[in-house]
């Protein structure tokens, strides 16, 4: 029963961080196995459905609060990652389990080229009540910035406001969002913070430390639901490389075999 319990929560919870290096053969293919459950979910789940309206509800009230309340003479903004934010790419997800690749630039600039990425639930109506308020749109996306007029098209075909391209800040050399956010918070006052990962709120995560970054969590916790807005995604992120970094194992299949052991589980 133990190990069916820690097979299970192998499937749900370790899932795929998109900076690894390609495998080759047999162990290639089955490497991308974890994948499959935390994609099944992204794409087959009511409760994924739920989640995402439940978030742009309540970016909505947020926002709303924050407007009346804002004192600065500086016009208003929001700040928005874009994968697995506003658009969903479970179907590279998919790619990767069917063909055994890892994520690789190439690859993953083959899917944006597409510009067929659909909207995720709540994203088009929360930014259309923002831009209708008055309120400033900005997308920091470390897709890369020659993925800029691919991504343009793919929002515009789907109906998202603001998609001029100087409200895109996308990434050129760092996956570090700060500077990029420094831009914007000069000239606007952003009232909110909508991402997927933490490193689309603030700094303090892109180095967690062996507590995995709960206590930073803990700290600003009064920040959720009132600036930072956070969306569900299992299927990779800053907190795959957090785990990869307490375990001190780089070997991609060798942390996967190991990963369980890392698990709570009862006796």
């Amino acid at each position: 029963m133990k190990n069916i319990l820690l097979i299970g929560c192998l499937g749900v919870i370790f899932l795929s961080c998109q900076d690894e290096s390609p495998q080759s053969g047999e162990n290639k293919k089955a490497s991308n196995e974890h994948l499959v459950m935390a994609t099944a979910w992204y794409q087959k789940s009511a409760e994924q459905v739920a989640c995402y309206y439940q978030a742009f509800n309540l970016a909505t009230m947020a926002l709303e609060k924050q407007m009346h309340t804002d004192s600065s003479e500086k016009p208003n903004a929001i700040v928005l990652d874009i994968d697995e934010t506003l658009l969903d790419n479970s179907p590279f997800q998919v790619k990767m389990i069917q063909t055994g690749k890892h994520y690789s630039h190439e690859f993953w600039k083959q899917w944006t080229d597409k510009a067929e990425a659909k909207a995720l639930p709540g994203a088009i109506e929360f930014l259309t009540y923002a831009s209708d308020v008055g309120t400033d749109i900005f997308y920091v996306s470390n897709r890369m910035e020659n993925e800029l007029q691919p991504t343009i098209t793919n929002m515009e075909n789907l109906g998202f406001p603001e998609t001029r391209p100087d409200h895109f800040l996308l990434k050129s050399t760092t996956s570090n969002k700060t500077e990029r956010r420094k831009q914007i918070t000069q000239n606007y006052d952003v009232l909110l913070y909508v991402g997927d990962n933490l490193g689309d709120f603030s700094s303090q995560w892109d180095n967690r430390g062996e507590d995995l970054g709960m206590n930073e969590i803990a700290e600003v916790k009064h920040k959720f639901g009132t600036e930072f807005i956070i969306l569900p995604n299992p299927m990779y992120g800053g907190w795959v490389d957090a785990l990869k970094k307490t375990s001190g194992i780089d070997d991609y299949q060798e942390f996967i075999d190991h990963f369980p052991s890392e698990l709570d589980t009862w006796e």
